[in-house]
């Protein structure tokens, strides 16, 4: 078993993959923000390709679902095997410990959540 090491590009990754919402469905209710913020990126990026403008538009959703995770994570709650589940999906090997370094804005340590 391989530790994953998650930042916010893969959360992003995520929160545009809606077989993400169907495996994990406690995050269901992000899907309408997530699709609104990537849909808002294509269009800041088309119009400016060079532009790093996805991450403002997915913060809000990202600092939810980070928010979310943790909680489970204070919890026990058993979400936490569905996403890791997702996980070992999408990467196709088994996983051990899952960590999310999220950095929620400048000038702050980011958050090191651990399950």
């Amino acid at each position: 078993m391989r530790e994953l090491r998650l930042t916010r590009a893969h959360l992003v990754v995520a929160l545009q993959d809606p077989a993400f919402f169907h495996a994990v469905p406690l995050f269901r209710y992000l899907q309408p923000s997530a699709t609104a913020a990537s849909c808002a990126a294509k269009a800041e990026i088309a119009n400016c390709p060079s532009c790093d403008a996805g991450w403002r538009y997915f913060k809000p959703v990202a600092d939810a679902m980070v928010l979310m995770i943790e909680e489970l994570i204070t919890q026990g709650g058993k979400e936490l095997n569905q996403l890791r589940t997702y996980l070992q999906q999408k990467k196709g090997y088994h996983i051990g410990p899952v960590t999310i370094l999220y950095k929620s804005k400048q000038g702050v340590p980011p958050t090191k959540l651990t399950f």
